[in-house]
Protein backbone atom coordinates (compact mmCIF):
# COMPACT_ATOMS: atom_id res chain seq x y z
CA UNK A 1 0.00 0.00 0.00
CA UNK A 2 2.95 2.36 0.59
CA UNK A 3 3.21 2.73 -3.17
CA UNK A 4 -0.44 3.82 -3.37
CA UNK A 5 0.44 6.76 -1.16
CA UNK A 6 3.89 8.21 -1.99
CA UNK A 7 3.62 11.38 -4.00
CA UNK A 8 2.15 14.94 -3.99
CA UNK A 9 -1.71 15.19 -3.34
CA UNK A 10 -3.87 18.04 -3.77
CA UNK A 11 -6.83 18.66 -1.11
CA UNK A 12 -10.46 18.65 -3.05
CA UNK A 13 -12.47 18.70 -0.03
CA UNK A 14 -12.27 19.01 4.06
CA UNK A 15 -15.67 18.67 5.90
CA UNK A 16 -16.42 18.31 9.28
CA UNK A 17 -18.31 15.63 10.01
CA UNK A 18 -20.91 15.89 13.30
CA UNK A 19 -22.10 13.17 15.71
CA UNK A 20 -25.43 13.28 14.00
CA UNK A 21 -23.35 12.52 10.70
CA UNK A 22 -24.36 15.99 9.56
CA UNK A 23 -22.06 17.29 7.32
CA UNK A 24 -20.37 20.93 7.77
CA UNK A 25 -17.72 23.28 6.20
CA UNK A 26 -14.79 22.50 7.71
CA UNK A 27 -12.87 25.03 9.89
CA UNK A 28 -11.02 26.45 7.50
CA UNK A 29 -13.59 27.33 5.05
CA UNK A 30 -15.61 25.90 2.10
CA UNK A 31 -13.19 25.56 -0.56
CA UNK A 32 -9.46 25.23 1.65
CA UNK A 33 -6.41 24.47 0.00
CA UNK A 34 -3.41 22.03 0.84
CA UNK A 35 -1.00 19.53 -0.43
CA UNK A 36 -0.21 16.30 1.67
CA UNK A 37 3.06 14.74 0.47
CA UNK A 38 4.47 11.17 1.12
CA UNK A 39 7.56 10.07 0.66
CA UNK A 40 9.13 6.62 0.48
CA UNK A 41 10.96 6.36 2.93
CA UNK A 42 8.33 6.92 5.12
CA UNK A 43 8.39 11.08 5.73
CA UNK A 44 5.20 13.36 5.56
CA UNK A 45 4.33 17.10 5.24
CA UNK A 46 0.98 18.72 5.16
CA UNK A 47 0.12 21.87 4.32
CA UNK A 48 -3.53 23.39 4.74
CA UNK A 49 -4.80 27.23 3.83
CA UNK A 50 -8.36 28.87 4.40
CA UNK A 51 -10.89 29.81 2.28
CA UNK A 52 -11.81 32.82 2.02
CA UNK A 53 -7.96 34.04 3.21
CA UNK A 54 -7.58 35.21 6.83
CA UNK A 55 -5.15 36.40 9.14
CA UNK A 56 -1.58 33.89 8.84
CA UNK A 57 -1.75 31.93 11.69
CA UNK A 58 -6.02 31.25 11.30
CA UNK A 59 -5.92 30.69 8.05
CA UNK A 60 -3.06 28.02 7.65
CA UNK A 61 -2.26 24.70 9.37
CA UNK A 62 1.18 22.16 8.75
CA UNK A 63 3.09 20.09 10.20
CA UNK A 64 5.45 17.50 9.24
CA UNK A 65 7.28 13.46 10.48
CA UNK A 66 6.85 10.47 9.52
CA UNK A 67 3.52 7.98 7.87
CA UNK A 68 3.21 4.24 8.96
CA UNK A 69 0.50 2.26 7.30
CA UNK A 70 -1.61 -0.30 9.19
CA UNK A 71 -3.19 -2.08 5.84
CA UNK A 72 -4.97 -4.91 8.32
CA UNK A 73 -6.67 -1.69 10.51
CA UNK A 74 -6.95 0.37 7.50
CA UNK A 75 -4.91 2.84 9.08
CA UNK A 76 -2.62 5.65 8.21
CA UNK A 77 -0.68 7.05 11.04
CA UNK A 78 1.09 10.68 11.00
CA UNK A 79 3.91 10.88 13.73
CA UNK A 80 4.43 14.57 14.32
CA UNK A 81 7.93 15.65 14.41
CA UNK A 82 7.35 19.45 13.81
CA UNK A 83 4.30 21.66 13.68
CA UNK A 84 2.74 24.92 13.78
CA UNK A 85 0.82 23.79 17.17
CA UNK A 86 3.98 23.21 18.95
CA UNK A 87 1.61 20.72 21.54
CA UNK A 88 0.97 18.25 18.41
CA UNK A 89 5.07 17.43 18.47
CA UNK A 90 5.36 14.15 19.93
CA UNK A 91 1.58 12.95 18.97
CA UNK A 92 0.47 10.23 16.55
CA UNK A 93 -2.59 11.20 14.39
CA UNK A 94 -4.42 7.86 12.89
CA UNK A 95 -6.39 8.29 9.82
CA UNK A 96 -8.80 5.67 8.59
CA UNK A 97 -7.87 5.82 4.88
CA UNK A 98 -8.82 4.43 1.26
CA UNK A 99 -7.30 5.21 -2.13
CA UNK A 100 -9.25 4.19 -5.03
CA UNK A 101 -7.36 5.30 -8.40
CA UNK A 102 -5.86 8.91 -8.01
CA UNK A 103 -8.08 9.78 -5.07
CA UNK A 104 -7.12 9.80 -1.46
CA UNK A 105 -10.12 10.02 1.59
CA UNK A 106 -8.70 10.13 5.12
CA UNK A 107 -11.20 10.50 8.44
CA UNK A 108 -9.05 12.33 11.06
CA UNK A 109 -9.22 11.27 14.55
CA UNK A 110 -11.83 12.81 16.58
CA UNK A 111 -11.71 16.38 18.27
CA UNK A 112 -14.63 18.43 20.57
CA UNK A 113 -16.12 21.61 18.91
CA UNK A 114 -18.57 22.84 21.09
CA UNK A 115 -18.86 19.94 23.29
CA UNK A 116 -19.16 17.87 20.24
CA UNK A 117 -17.38 15.10 19.12
CA UNK A 118 -16.32 15.74 15.28
CA UNK A 119 -14.11 14.33 12.64
CA UNK A 120 -12.41 15.40 9.91
CA UNK A 121 -13.21 13.74 6.33
CA UNK A 122 -10.50 15.06 3.56
CA UNK A 123 -10.51 14.51 0.17
CA UNK A 124 -7.04 14.45 -1.84
CA UNK A 125 -6.24 14.13 -5.44
CA UNK A 126 -3.07 12.92 -6.99
CA UNK A 127 -0.62 15.75 -8.69
CA UNK A 128 2.31 13.52 -8.89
Amino acid sequence: MLKHLVGVWKLVALRSVRPSGEVTTGWLGPNPGGHLIYHEQGHMAVQLVRDPPAAAFEGYYAYFGRFEVDEAKGLLRHVVLGSLWPAEVGHTFEHRFEVVGDRLVLEGPPFDVDGERRYSHLEWVRVS
